[in-house]
């Protein structure tokens, strides 16, 4: 299941996003120039990192495994491997931004409104609004 979702691949996409920060860690703490910083990071760190996936991969698949029966697991391989689970694989990155924006604007709304609802309240309570 964990490879029906391309599991292994994004690890290599959160590795690959990690490289600025890298670098710039490099920089700071060795205060080295950004060519010397990113040639490290390329040459030696990045592959030792991402000779590693497989520890990661064993360990998501031990949190599937004690979440989830074979049955389930074999299920949601059948489902990764329809057109519509991967296109679900596809844009689930897009939707959770879009997911976060919409948390975001919701709960100032909601915030905003709670306070104005109770606003004698809260100054009872000695805060300035």
């Amino acid at each position: 299941m964990f490879e029906a979702i391309g599991g292994n691949a994004e690890f290599v996409k959160i590795f690959d996003a990690t490289r600025g920060v890298m670098i710039t860690n490099l920089m700071q703490s060795g205060h080295v120039s950004a060519a010397q910083a990113a040639s490290v990071c390329d040459e030696i760190l990045m592959p030792a990192v991402k000779s590693r996936v497989s520890e990661l991969t064993a360990a998501f698949v031990e949190v599937y495994a004690e979440n989830f029966t074979t049955s389930e697991l074999n299920q949601m391989t059948a489902f990764y491997e329809t057109p519509v689970g991967r296109k679900n694989m596809r844009i689930a990155p897009i939707l959770a931004g879009e997911f976060g924006a919409v948390v975001t604007v919701w709960s100032q709304r909601v915030s905003r409104d709670a306070i104005e609802q109770h606003r004698k309240e809260i100054l009872g309570k000695g805060i300035k609004l």
